[in-house]
Parts: C-alpha cells; structure tokens; sequence
C-alpha cells in the first residue's frame, strides 16, 4: 500500500477517478438509511476499482447529511482496504484546528496512510457561521492560518503558533499520522489562497460550479509558482443518471452542464430518435433512488461511471 502523498511525476501526468460523497438525503427521508446508502455507495466504487472517494461536510442541511466528516471518513477507512479517502473538505474557519489535527491524524493511522485532505472557508452558508459564532467576514483569514498550523501539527512536534487567531506554545499531537505528508487541498480560488497554495505545496479544488475561464487563469497562476511535486488539481463536475434499463422517449439532459450530444455519448442513450430529442432541460426537483450501476468499459473509457437515478460528480485530477 502506498503511504506517501501521490506526488511522483507518474502520478500527475495521468488523470484519476473518484466519486464524490456528498450523503444525500432526498425527500428528507431517514437519516441513518442515506448514510448507510452512501457508505455502501462508496464501498462499491472501491470494488469498480475507483481510486478516490471524497467526503463533504455539511451543516444545519437536510439534504445533504454529512456534518461529522471525520467520523465518517473514520467509518469508511475500516470498511475499504485501498481507495483514498478525501475530504471536500473540512470547514477550518468553524473548526478547532488541533481537533482537526488530531482526527486527521486519526483517520490516516487507521486507514494505513490513505487520507487526502481538503480543507475550505465555508461557502455562501451564513447559517453555518452564525450557529458557530464565527464572523462570516474572517473566514479567508481564518482559513489561510488554519492551513498553515494545521500543516504545522501534522509535520512536526513541540510547535509553537503566533497568529491572529490561533496561538500554541510547545504543542504535539497523537496519534502521529502514517504518512510523513498528508496531502492538502485548499478549496478556493482567490489570488490570497493561490499563492499560499503555491507556496505550501497545497493542491487546489475547483468547485462544481465554476466556470472553465477561471479555472484556467487559476491554474496558470498556481504553476507559475508551484514546486513540482504539488498535488494535482482536482475538478468536481456534476452528471445526471436515469435510471439504467428503463426506455425513455426523451433521456433527461443534464442541464447546461454539458451539451446534449455529450449527454447521449456518455449516457448510451438507447435510440438516434432519443438523442436526437434529447433538450436541455432544467434539473428534477427530485431524483429516485438509486437502482442499478454502470462499470466504465475499461480504465481510459469515455463514459463516465453512473449511480442510476442520482446527481453524481465525479473528481478528476488535472496535471
């Protein structure tokens, strides 16, 4: 099992799959029966040889239940053998820093060495602040010396800290991780966190929903700073599935996201006629459960893996 950080020059030039967690909960049904639905979720990528599989965290939110991201990520490194496990990532401006450590610590010992961790502000979720009494408006700060400290705690022992917001004199955390670096990504895109980014040797997460234009000026930035063995860029992007076997006069069209002869390609529509009517059209208000799956045709193959009846995403890491 490989312990160290996916940072050797192989790694970076090939593009990587991984499914994203994001422990839905659509009709506000029982809360324990999504989690055990996305644990078994993620369970089965492992088994259709995905090599990421990347947590959210979520708070005061019915749809989507992943509030406590380290117990999950804890729960899965004992349930899976050999995906990497990713947090997309840790809310650091609500949390406390040496918590973070120690359950990222944690959670790398006990899945020997397999944690990715993603690390972001918070997001436009004013309740999230506000129930956690942390001002909305220091959450970049808050984030950029969070990073740095929690890096600090990971790598190294009797660290002392003089920041704005966190202060530490002479301070160790136990369990100790297994890898000698745990990879971090910063989920932001400012000028502020690229350069930290660049610097530190973080990777960076695109959001879902960012355009292509500033991903591309991002990523320009980011490598005309960045050393050589940064983590690749990871890239979220949101696909719609029907649900596999049923024949449709229409196949749904994922929005805008991408172009309806894209859609018919990736999804195998069933008829010419369908892909032929297939339209752009706005997303369901609500998606059934999930029934079936679809295993990509080989490890280079074009389609996409699909979680019948679900929004899914899909991580890919750009060199």
């Amino acid at each position: 099992m490989n312990t160290e950080p996916l940072s050797t020059s192989a790694d970076q030039q090939a593009m990587r799959f991984g499914l994203f967690a994001n422990f839905e909960n659509p009709g506000g049904g029982s809360c324990a029966e999504a989690l055990r639905e996305s644990m078994l979720t993620v369970q089965h990528a492992e088994r259709l040889g995905f090599a990421e599989a990347w947590i959210t965290e979520h708070h005061f939110n019915p749809f989507s239940v992943s509030a406590a991201i380290f117990p999950l990520l804890s729960y899965l490194a004992a349930a899976t053998t050999t995906i990497r496990l990713g947090s997309a990532a840790v809310l650091l401006p609500i949390r406390d820093i040496l918590q973070v450590a120690e359950d990222a610590a944690t959670v790398d010992a006990l899945s020997g060495g397999r944690l990715l961790l993603g690390v972001a502000r918070g997001g436009p979720f004013p309740l999230q602040f506000q129930h956690f009494g942390v001002d909305q408006a220091t959450s970049r700060e808050r984030l950029l010396e969070g990073a740095l400290l929690l890096e600090k705690l990971l790598t190294e022992e009797n660290v002392d800290f003089d920041g704005r917001y966190y202060r530490y004199q002479q301070v160790s955390i136990y369990p100790r991780p297994r890898q000698s670096r745990i990879p971090i990504w910063l989920a932001a895109l400012s000028p502020e966190s690229i350069a930290l980014a660049a610097t530190r040797g973080y990777g960076l997460m695109g959001a879902s929903a960012a355009p292509v234009e500033k991903l591309h000026t991002a990523l320009a930035s980011y490598r005309a700073r960045a050393a050589q063995t940064a983590p690749p860029f990871v890239l979220s992007r949101y696909f719609f599935a029907p649900n596999i076997g049923a024949r449709r006069s229409t196949p749904p069209c994922p929005s805008s996201a991408i172009s309806p002869a894209t859609w018919a390609r990736q999804s195998n529509a069933p008829r010419k006629a369908d892909r032929r009517n297939c339209r752009s059209a706005s997303k369901p208000k609500r998606l059934p459960r999930h029934a079936s799956w679809r295993t990509p045709s080989s490890a280079t193959s074009r389609n996409v893996w699909i979680k019948s009846g679900h929004c899914t995403m899909r991580w890919v890491r750009i060199p």
